[in-house]
């Protein structure tokens, strides 16, 4: 991302538990971006997550759809709450944060995947 730094908004940025999260994937309204680092991924992801991790967010971010609900994930929410400040200020209207990121997801008993995308 940016130099710039991105202050963590929990006021502007709205959460939503894995269980809200999955509903809206499973419907096909949203988009699930897992920010963790390439290795975090492959050990353990969300089912139908994609991963654009959070060290490369700023060259990779325009691969987000700008329509529906994106939804970010990383290990325990603070990560994923940095990228989507960083959408809203770009001007992503429907962005969520994942409360408790993959480790509560894979508490919830939430499918789950592992190995890389694709």
């Amino acid at each position: 991302m940016p130099q710039q730094q991105y202050r963590l908004d929990w006021d502007s940025i709205p959460c939503l538990t894995p269980e809200q999260a999955w509903q809206r994937i499973a419907s096909r309204i949203a988009v699930l971006v897992d920010v963790r680092e390439p290795d975090e991924y492959s050990l353990l992801h969300a089912e139908g997550a994609i991963s654009i991790p959070l060290s490369v967010f700023g060259e990779r971010y325009h691969e987000i759809p700008r329509e529906g609900d994106i939804l970010l994930i990383c290990h325990i929410g603070e990560r994923s709450l940095l990228a989507a400040t960083f959408l809203h200020r770009l001007g992503w209207e429907q962005v969520f944060n994942v409360e408790g990121g993959t480790d509560q997801w894979e508490a919830s008993k939430l499918p789950v995947r592992k190995g890389r995308q694709g």
